[in-house]
């Protein structure tokens, strides 16, 4: 099982800190039902905004999700794609 797209990775972050749906979407001010839309329809764009929101919210590294431990991008299936609005980065560097 691939577990390469946005939402896949998501879970896992949130879960490996052991943060249940409901203790996530409390700390982001966001519906459980907004939580699992993120992490099981993987069809959904997420904005960068909202993809450090939801980090922050598990307690995860922006750079965790979407890259492999060695700084380099994970490539995501289909679907799991993230919008960036300026493509710069550098200011992410504290998630």
């Amino acid at each position: 099982m691939s577990h390469n797209s946005l939402g896949d990775r998501l879970r896992m972050a949130r879960k490996k800190k052991d943060i249940t749906r409901e203790q996530e979407a409390e700390k982001i001010n966001r519906s459980v039902s907004t939580i699992s839309r993120f992490e099981n329809y993987n069809a959904l764009n997420l904005s960068l905004h909202k993809l450090v929101q939801i980090c922050a919210g598990n307690g995860t590294s922006f750079f965790n999700v979407l890259t492999d431990g060695n700084g380099d991008l994970v490539p995501l299936t289909a679907g799991g794609s993230v919008v960036l609005v300026n493509n710069d980065l550098s200011q992410l560097s504290d998630f």
